[in-house]
């Protein structure tokens, strides 16, 4: 029997001289995370502006919705608008399947000056077991297109980047700062989206837990750890990553090196104490071993971290908490 290997101790610091050796790591980091817990979205793949639409809806909120795709695969990008030209940030959500427009606090965001993006992830893929015969994974097999096991929340992060990049094909829109927002799931995708393919003013992660801002090694029992998640939602992520359930000390990453990828974008992580599934603590430890990367020189971004008492719920004061962040981001927002 051949003798096992153990793997060296894990290096939790992400010690760097300044911003510019930071940036010759990413490449590295980023591939570690595509082939063990992720995946990605082919970078040929690309969706185009295939229609635009102007709506007016029943309480008067303008509307303008994208049609984005190829051929033979579409999606839709819902943009809601301030009144007249008043508009100086947008926010980009991903609805989860169960979730509507109406998910969203678009009233209080758009009275910020504040447009809306939403895109919804099951037209990107399913959120279920068969997740990866199902939107962009149908049109890459129908190419011929290797997937390489990724999962679907690199589809949805993938779906994300899209739409930003949409938004900056829009003159109207090209110059203002946009900040991705997910929420459990969602937020385990914002985040890797803001990691992957950059170019967000900031990311705001709620609830995210295991694969998103939790660290592997540190989820106590009775929280989701990989072993659970994996066994419970295999399609979200690589078809690797399940391999180190119970063995997260394999992993040569760890969260809070996901968080420092973000960067330069600015980060808000919010959780909450009695969350069934996520460990607030564990977040908040990612959070500060990412922190050095967000105060090398050169860095503008910002890195916060809340935790208040709640369960699993998206609550309206963690949507006036990323508002503000936006606010804070880009000062001629109104309060």
């Amino acid at each position: 029997m051949a003798k096992r290997v153990s793997p060296p101790p894990f290096d939790f610091s992400l010690a760097a001289a300044d911003w510019q050796d930071w940036q010759t790591r990413r490449p590295e980091l980023l591939g570690r995370f595509v082939s063990e817990v992720y995946g990605c979205i082919p970078a040929q793949l690309s969706m185009d502006t295939l229609a635009v639409e102007e709506l007016v809806t029943a309480d008067r909120q303008r509307v303008r919705v994208y049609r984005l795709g190829t051929a033979d695969f579409s999606c839709s990008l819902r943009l809601y608008l301030p009144s007249g030209d008043d508009c100086q940030a947008i926010l980009l959500y991903l609805l989860l399947a169960d979730q509507e427009d109406s998910f969203v606090p678009i009233s209080d965001a758009l009275a910020k000056s504040c447009a809306v993006a939403l895109l919804r992830c099951d037209e990107l893929a399913k959120d279920q077991p068969n997740a990866r015969e199902t939107g962009i994974f149908t049109w890459m097999k129908q190419n011929k297109v290797d997937a390489g096991g990724t999962g679907a929340l690199a589809a949805w992060a993938w779906g994300l980047s899209q739409a930003q990049r949409c938004l900056q094909r829009d003159p109207a829109l090209a110059h203002l700062p946009t900040t991705v927002v997910g929420y459990s799931r969602g937020g385990k995708s914002a985040l890797w989206a803001c990691a992957l393919y950059g170019g967000f003013a900031g990311c705001a992660a709620v609830h995210s837990g295991c694969g998103g801002a939790s660290l592997f090694r540190a989820i106590p029992a009775g929280k989701e750890r990989i072993a659970e998640i994996t066994k419970s939602f295999p399609y979200w992520f690589s078809t690797a990553f399940s391999a180190y359930g119970g063995r997260e000390e394999q992993l040569t990453v760890d969260q809070h090196m996901l968080l420092a990828l973000c960067a330069p974008s600015s980060l808000l992580i919010i959780n909450t104490l009695e969350d069934p599934w996520c460990d607030a603590a564990s977040e908040e430890r990612s959070c500060a071993l990412a922190k050095p990367v967000y105060d090398l020189p050169g860095c503008q971004g910002s890195l916060s971290y809340i935790a208040h008492s709640g369960d699993h719920t998206f609550t309206h004061a963690e949507w006036e908490w990323i508002l503000q962040m936006i606010r804070r981001k880009n000062g001629s927002i109104r309060s």
